[in-house]
Order: structure tokens, then sequence, then C-alpha cells
């Protein structure tokens, strides 16, 4: 008798057709098509062309040869119940689960602050991952347990183990897991192609300054930009590791700034008797490692070369503080209410920062932490005149003579913002090598 293997089953491929006005969103590292545990159907986004519209989840029998709508269904990052007759996913405000069968939705629990991975395990229980934390919660509903989170006092930047049950480990190594570069990154807003609505209309507001016309869309492909701004603990691991000593962190230019003042710190830092402080408006205090560093521009495009990453172009920030996953422009990063002390650090309430991860009533569509207030936030765009541009006749000089190569474009405001200047179309500007100012920065890739 001769003994065969059995061949290999051949893999099945097919190809999703989806409706001509609904085109995938595809968002990695957003997983937003997920296959149901016997392979029998697949879940996926899609979503309307251009930005009027709203994406939804599609359902797609593989012996079918489209798919149809879940109705009701916005969402993203989908994942299937081990029966395959649910569908979980994340809204922008709650993970929900609905029946593929049809139906209605039902709240599991509150989500701010983004999904990044999730697995509905044997025992009815789902395991998922924020930007911060590894997190449990009853399929059923119920308040989210924390299972490792990362400790930024510790000067932590990745997640930690803990020990799961076998069920659940595959999930967390192969599906929650990300990049350790990526770990306090955002993912990618928007399709491959995504706009952001620089500037105002000249009738829109009773006043704006010249710099602020006009109004136009700017095209911005995928990016991923730091939930939070760099704050004093991370930036001291790049002091730490030479990086005021290291060359190739700088541009010629900054280099030569940084030898001819001998500059081996931030302005703000003190050291004494080889430990760090803060240079208060009043006092020196202890480094607060959770507060913004507040940099030069030179140094913070150090800091991100050093990183592997880059600082935003205006139109980035813009798109992750203004935008939404509808295309939709907010009046501000968490909406339309005014702002208010809920919201972030400004307005003259302190005149010393606070934490990069406050103010979490003042996230962004996206997830994106302390926009408004803390910190102007540097940006790697030139002070540049918009298309249209004309000086203010009672001002002329007031944008015009800062038109000159050397000014960087900040957004965002300060502790020191009024909250009058707190719109999308503000745009402020310093020289790239002035480090006497309360400006900070987050990195994009």
């Amino acid at each position: 008798m001769t003994l065969r293997q059995s061949p290999a089953a051949a893999p099945a491929r097919f190809t999703i057709v989806p409706p001509v006005d609904q085109p995938l969103a595809l968002m990695p590292p957003d997983r937003n098509i997920a296959i149901s545990p016997d392979g029998s159907r697949i879940i996926y986004r899609a979503g309307p062309l251009g930005f009027a519209g709203v994406a939804q989840l599609f359902v797609r029998e593989i012996g079918e040869l489209t798919g149809k709508p879940l109705s009701g269904q916005l969402g993203r990052e989908p994942f299937m119940s081990p029966d395959g007759k649910w569908v979980a996913y994340w809204n922008g405000g709650e993970l929900r689960k609905a029946p593929i069968a049809g139906g209605s939705a039902i709240a599991i629990c509150k989500l701010q602050t983004g999904l990044r991975g999730a697995h509905w395990g044997p025992e009815d229980t789902i395991v998922f991952s924020t930007l911060q934390r590894l997190m449990s919660v009853p399929a059923s509903g119920g308040e989210p347990r924390t299972l490792t989170t990362v400790d930024a006092a510790k000067g932590e930047g990745k997640r930690s183990r803990t020990e799961l049950s076998e069920d659940y480990k595959a999930a967390y190594e192969e599906q929650i897991l990300a990049p350790a570069d990526l770990d306090e990154l955002l993912g990618e807003f928007g399709a491959s192609v995504t706009a952001a609505l620089l500037c105002v209309e000249r009738d829109a507001r009773a006043f704006a300054w010249d710099n602020e016309h006009d109004a136009h869309r700017v095209a911005v492909p995928e990016f991923a930009i730091s939930r939070c701004m760099i704050d004093n603990g991370a930036f001291l691991e790049f002091v730490d590791d030479g990086g005021y000593a290291t060359r190739d962190w700088w541009s010629d230019a900054d280099w030569a700034w940084r030898e001819q003042n001998r500059i081996s710190h931030p302005a703000f830092w003190v050291e004494l008797d080889r430990r760090w402080y803060w240079k208060s408006m009043t006092e020196l205090i202890p480094l607060p490692h959770d507060w913004p560093v507040y940099v030069s521009h030179a140094e913070a495009s150090a800091y991100a070369r050093w990183a592997g990453l880059a600082l935003p172009t205006e139109a980035e920030w813009h798109r992750a503080a203004y935008g939404t996953p509808d295309g939709v422009e907010r009046a501000y990063p968490w909406g339309f209410a005014a702002p208010d002390a809920r919201r972030g650090n400004f307005d003259f309430r302190s005149w010393e920062p606070r934490s990069v991860d406050a103010h979490r009533d003042g996230d962004s569509a996206f997830g994106v932490r302390g926009l408004v207030g803390n910190g102007w936030e540097w940006t790697e765009s030139e002070f540049a005149p918009f298309p249209g541009f004309a000086p203010m006749p009672s001002y002329p000089e007031y944008s015009a003579e800062f038109f000159d190569g050397l000014h960087v474009v900040l957004k965002g405001a300060s502790p020191a913002t009024a909250r009058e200047l707190i719109r999308p179309s503000f745009r402020n500007w310093f020289r790239a090598r002035y480090p006497y100012v309360y400006a900070t920065f987050r990195c994009v890739k």
C-alpha cells in the first residue's frame, strides 16, 4: 500500500466589487475588512466619493458577487463574533455590535480614544486596544477593564505585556500590537487622499487677518500623527541620547545656530546638580515629564529626524484638528460648542502648561488631544500667502513683511492665547530658530 499526502487545499481568491459610488474606505493601519470565523462572509467599510457622504459597513457572502449594506451601520474597525452572527465596530464614540442578519445596533461601551484592533473571544469577551491601553469588556456590554497601560511617569512609550488566556494571546500578538515606532501614533486620516479647507471666506467672519484669506482646499495624502504633543519626558530621551551633539539630526543652518549659541537643551530647562528643572514664570520646579516641551522649530525638527518621523504640514495639522472621517469640517477640534475650560489650557487661565494628556473633552474627531491651548505647535510649512492674498488696507505690513522664507507657521494656541483667537483659520508664525516662545510640536509619519 502506498500512502500519499493529500494535496493542500488551494486558497480561495476573489475580488470585492463595491458599487461604483461606494469605493472601499481602506485606511491603514485601521482594519476595515473582517472575515467571519468560518470564512463564509466578509464585512468591509465603503464610503461615497467626495466629502459630503458617510461611509458604512457592507456584508458580502463568499458565494455572492457583490456586497450589501448593513442597514444603518456606520463605523470602522469591524470584527465578528465567534459564531459569525454579529459584527462589532467603533463608530467614533462607542464600541457597538449589530446582528449581521439585520437589526438595530447595541452599544457595548463608550470609547472615545479610537480602536486599534480587537478580538471577540469564545468566552463572549472582547479584548481591544486603544492607543495607550489593552482593555477587555463583556460582549453583552459594561465598563471596559484595563489589562495593560503605558506609564508615562516611568518614561514608557510602548505597551507592556500581561498574562492573557490562551484564546487571546494570538489576538494580542497578531491583531493588536502595532510596530513599536507607531505606539504613539494615530491611524491615517481619510482615504488615500483627503482634503483640508484652509483659511476662511472673506465674508464668513466679521474680522480676520489678511493671511487667513482666501479659503481653499488642499489635498492631504494619508498620514499618521501623534495623539498628544511631544512631552518633556520624551524629549529628554533625545537629550540623553546625545541628540544635541549629533550632526545627523540637524540641517546645516540649524546646526550652525546650535553651535554658535552653544545650545544643548531646551531654553525652558535648567540643569542643577545633575537634575533638570523647568523655568516657570516665578520659580524653578522639577521638570514635569508630562508637560509639552517648549522648543524652537530647529530643535523640534532635529527630534523628529532622530525619531524617524517628521513635523506635520499646516494642511496635515488642520486635517487632524478640524477634519472628520466623513469630510465635514468642524469649528473646533471637539465640534461646534464654544471654547471653555474643559477643552484646553488657553485664555490666560494659567501661565504654565498642563499634562499633554489633559483636556480629553477637547479631542478631535480622530482622537487627537490638546490641539487648542497648552502651546502653539510648529508645522513644517513656511509662512507664505495663500492664493488670493491681499494686504489689509489698515495694516498692510501685518503679514506681508514676514513672507520672507524665514518664518514658519504655528497652529493651535498657548496658555496665553485669548479664546477669541481660537479658530481654524488663525495662523501664528515665528522664525525657525527662535526658542523663547510657548511652542511645542507633534510628529507625523
